[in-house]
């Protein structure tokens, strides 16, 4: 698992070191956060939902 996790940091650090995907990550960032917090937001929603649920009973 070690050597995985390893390989993968690495790999993130090597690309992380090209201007290319320096840019796209720039390029794409806005996007990627948007979702996730739409993502969230319904994780917390679901959560609500079932503890309204919970109390109901």
């Amino acid at each position: 698992m070690f050597s995985i996790v390893l390989a993968g940091d690495l790999f993130v650090a090597i690309a992380m070191g090209s201007g290319r995907t320096r840019a796209l990550l720039a390029r794409v960032l806005p996007g990627i956060i948007k979702v996730a917090g739409i993502v969230v937001m319904l994780f917390g929603i679901g959560v609500l939902a079932a503890a309204m649920r919970t109390l109901m009973r």
